[in-house]
């Protein structure tokens, strides 16, 4: 086989985007397969193939026999026949005959042909399914060829990926011819050939969107902490900076928004909310509910379970239109988000019983009143003192409290049950004993830890009037000047 065999086989290599060293594996296979049809062996056959020379050759080793003796024409070769080939042989000596596989016959010639069509059919699949393989998790783009009820085949070049209902974003519509994006989601390989999955709907295919078009992401520069999506409604992305002085969130949206506005192009104008990530869940889950306004987080990392209390007039905003906005904050964060409303809020722990079973669940005591304490979006010294336990310094110096007798701890607005009775039991059975307890020495009673010991410092503060001792004197000091006066 000369030249123009070579030639056409690196053609059909070229075509099959299959390596030449595959194609002439599979030539020297249908080879052997024809000479066995025609000889029924093929323990004497001889296959050369000279790239250089672009030459395949084949050969027939036969042993040199009397020309009296000759019993197998496929194996031997008479003494007279073989000094035609060399003039130095004799009988014993091996000669190699070149073979014309034309004289193979019909039947030789259709069994390596159709060797030739299973094997470079299977190479083909076998290579196609590894390239595809390595582009799992890639977005490539596409030609959408046809449809199959709701089902889309999408050309990818070599073959039809396909882009199921499931995939697609109810958002987006597409006629045949036109030209798309989407993510590999998965290659199968299976006795119907190369079956790929495609998707536009994932979380993956705009995290990929996210490292096109925002060169700090793919420098890992700003990562990626975690995307939730409802396709064709709302994305969260949470982002954070590996690098000091970079705005991971600025660097999302880019100069004028241009980066994320390309994003969302892509995605037929579904809603992107790009937040800042924080290891603590509580002021994560408040960036998560953005835009709406969070006055206070409780978070139990057991059951990962985070009650979040918002204004009454931002309960619907922080929920979203069907609970999405919610959802996707839970998804995202991976805990559970419950959100009340501030009036809610104060209905549940309005009693003792739920008061004492919110300091089970979140190993917090629920504020009296609400109050900002966990702010979106500030920078981390704000949030430090926003979020720190209040110091308060009581001095009997600058400070008296006027009490009555019959006042006790039983009469304090704020304090449950389980709590006056841990008071009692660490000595502390009346208001002017507790009213000269620092934070230190209540935090020193069993049960009684550092927000506890706050807390009812606080409920002092509110229920206990506080009178200044230079006023009180200052006030005597007048009533004197009117009563000399008189």
């Amino acid at each position: 086989m000369k030249a123009n065999f070579i030639d056409a086989v690196k053609q059909l290599a070229l075509l099959k985007g299959i390596p030449e060293s595959s194609v002439m594996d599979v030539i020297e296979e249908s080879m052997e397969k024809a000479y066995q049809k025609k000889f029924k062996t093929t323990d004497n056959l001889i296959t050369v193939i000279d790239e250089e020379n672009s030459s395949i050759q084949l050969f027939a080793r036969k042993d040199v026999v009397e020309d009296t003796v000759l019993s197998n024409a496929v194996e031997q070769i008479t003494l007279t026949e073989a000094q035609r080939y060399n003039s130095d042989l004799k009988v014993g000596d091996t000669v190699d005959v070149e073979l014309d596989p034309s004289e193979f016959g019909r039947i030789a010639a259709m069994a390596a042909k159709q060797i030739v069509t299973q094997r470079l059919r299977s190479l083909e699949r076998d290579f196609i399914y590894e390239e595809l393989k390595a582009k799992r998790g890639q977005i490539v783009s596409g030609i959408v060829r046809r449809k199959q009820h709701k089902t889309m085949f999408v050309d990818l070049g070599k073959l039809e990926g396909i882009l199921r209902v499931n995939d697609q974003s109810p958002r987006e519509h597409y006629s045949i011819g036109d030209r798309i994006k989407v993510i590999i989601m998965n290659v199968e390989l299976d006795k119907r050939g190369v079956m790929v999955r495609l998707s536009r709907s994932h979380s993956d295919f705009v995290k990929k969107l996210f490292e096109m078009e925002v060169p700090e992401i793919y420098d890992h520069v700003v990562e990626i902490m975690g995307i939730a999506r409802e396709a064709g409604y709302r994305t969260k992305v949470a982002v954070t900076s590996n690098k000091d002085g970079v705005d991971p969130v600025g660097a999302c949206v880019g100069m004028k928004g241009i980066r994320i506005q390309s994003i969302v192009r892509e995605l037929e104008g579904e809603k992107i909310d790009i937040v800042k990530w924080d290891d603590d869940i509580r002021l994560l889950v408040t960036n998560l509910l953005s835009p709406a306004k969070v006055t206070q987080v409780y978070a139990n990392p057991e059951d990962k379970s985070a009650l979040v209390v918002v204004p009454d007039d931002q309960q619907s905003l922080a929920i979203g239109k069907n609970g999405q906005n919610a959802r996707l904050a839970a998804k995202l964060s991976t805990w559970k988000v419950d959100v009340k409303s501030e009036e809610e809020y104060r209905t549940m722990i309005s009693s003792d019983e739920s008061r004492e079973e919110f300091i089970k669940l979140f190993g917090d005591v629920p504020a009296g009143k609400i109050s900002v304490d966990i702010p979106a979006q500030e920078d981390e010294k704000a949030v430090k003192e926003t979020t720190s336990e209040p110091e308060t310094d009581y001095t009997e110096e600058t400070i008296s409290y006027e009490t009555d007798e019959t006042f006790t701890l039983d009469d304090l607005d704020g304090l449950t049950p389980l709590e006056i009775r841990k008071l009692k039991a660490g000595g502390y059975d009346d208001i002017e004993k507790l009213l000269e307890a620092t934070k230190d020495e209540l935090t020193a009673i069993p049960g009684i830890g550092k927000k506890i010991a706050s807390h009812i410092l606080t409920v002092l503060k509110e229920n206990v009037e506080v009178i200044d001792d230079d006023d009180e004197y200052e006030g005597s000091e007048e009533e004197t000047e009117k009563s000399e006066a008189e």
